[in-house]
């Protein structure tokens, strides 16, 4: 799997207020751990239409 799948999965990946409110990129922080450890991320979603997992590449 290509490197930046992580990086395209941290873009499309949502953001989370911090408790005083302040902007918090939880997800990125999970790829940051995951992807320092050395596991691969790719990033997957579901078509709403067919319900199967679709990859980045379809």
């Amino acid at each position: 799997m290509p490197e930046h799948d992580a990086e395209t999965a941290r873009r499309h990946l949502s953001h989370v207020p911090a408790p005083r409110g302040e902007p918090y990129d939880l997800s990125g922080s999970v790829l940051d751990i995951l992807t320092e450890g050395g596991t691969r991320v790719g990033l997957a979603w579901t078509d709403a239409r067919s319900a199967r997992p679709r990859s980045a590449g379809s």
